[in-house]
């Protein structure tokens, strides 16, 4: 999906939400190459992290895997 959406939209930046106790979704998003840019409070799952890429950021980890 990320590969796709930097390829085929305008999309600068993806985001991924996740409830904190949701382990799996953490560690997929960090293996894919984003990083947690933010954590806060919400009234459904308490605390949610966020999780973040940018395009420039996938073009140069597709650059260095390239190697």
């Amino acid at each position: 999906m990320r590969d796709w959406a930097f390829t085929h939209t305008q999309y600068d930046r993806m985001y991924s939400y996740m409830k904190y106790t949701n382990l799996a979704s953490s560690a997929t998003a960090a293996a894919i190459g984003m990083t947690k840019v933010k954590e806060y409070a919400d009234d459904v799952n308490g605390i949610s992290y966020v999780y973040a890429m940018t395009k420039e950021q996938w073009d140069e980890m597709k650059k260095s895997q390239v190697k």
